[in-house]
């Protein structure tokens, strides 16, 4: 019995000794090198050193530089001959316009020269876009910028150089401003009778605050802010009534032409 399990056991010694080549054979399927490859990768992303491809950003706006200059400056669209010949003074001390934002005006340095400026207006279902800049590269006029205005219309900034001491023939838009002077004249009509609507109720308000028999601190505070918004529609009021009537001079004159 003793010599039957002692060799049972040999058989089996044999056989586990057969059988581990075999799972050696299995485990070199991932190699040394594979295994260090994976652990450096593993190692990258853990250290966050594994870098996704950049996602494109919005292009910066322009800034001021040594070569570029910021103005700010504030023009109604009443005073587009004034713009005109600040930007025209701005080329004569070596500034030449780029663009704008709202009251900020962006130049680039360079030599002084004599650069005319002018504000053309157009509305986009009145006039061909294309033909309107056309007409004054005709005219010796560049475009140099353009931005959205006033009743789904668009300005654009055209400039000429000169020689010192003479003035450039602009080319004629005369239709388009008469066209934008009379719907802005509308406009403003409107707003100022809306205005002034408002202005005599607010004193009708105030009137009766004034003029109540149980004072309390609610009344003066109603008072307080009831004078501070009449205030602000009064400074508004006076505002467009200036541009109106300016407006209205600059028709007349465009009219009588």
């Amino acid at each position: 019995m003793s010599e039957e399990k002692n060799e049972k056991k040999t058989v089996s010694d044999a056989e586990n000794t057969q059988s581990a080549p075999e799972i050696e054979d299995k485990e070199e399927l991932i190699t040394a090198d594979s295994l260090d490859k994976m652990m450096e990768e593993l190692k990258e992303e853990a250290d966050g050193s594994v870098q996704t491809p950049p996602v494109e950003a919005d292009k910066p706006a322009v800034a001021e530089t040594a070569e570029n200059v910021k103005k700010y400056k504030l023009f109604f669209v009443s005073d587009m001959d004034e713009e005109a010949e600040f930007l025209h003074k701005m080329s004569k001390d070596g500034l030449h316009f780029v663009s704008k934002n709202g009251i900020q005006y962006l130049f680039k340095k360079g030599e002084p020269k004599n650069y005319y400026y002018h504000l053309g207006y157009y509305e986009k279902d009145i006039r061909d876009p294309e033909q309107y800049v056309e007409n004054y590269k005709e005219a010796g006029w560049d475009n140099i910028y353009h931005e959205k205005g006033e009743f789904d219309g668009v300005w654009n900034y055209f400039r000429t150089e000169m020689d010192d001491g003479t003035e450039p023939k602009i080319f004629s838009d005369r239709m388009s401003r008469i066209a934008l002077y009379k719907r802005l004249l509308t406009s403003w009509r409107s707003l100022l009778t809306m205005l002034a609507i408002c202005s005599v109720f607010i004193l009708g308000l105030l009137a009766f605050l004034w003029l109540g028999v149980n004072a309390s601190s609610i009344t003066t505070i109603g008072m307080r802010v009831s004078g501070i918004i009449l205030l602000l529609i009064l400074a508004v009021f006076l505002l467009y009534l200036r541009l109106y009537h300016k407006i209205g001079r600059k028709l007349e004159e465009l009219v009588k032409h």
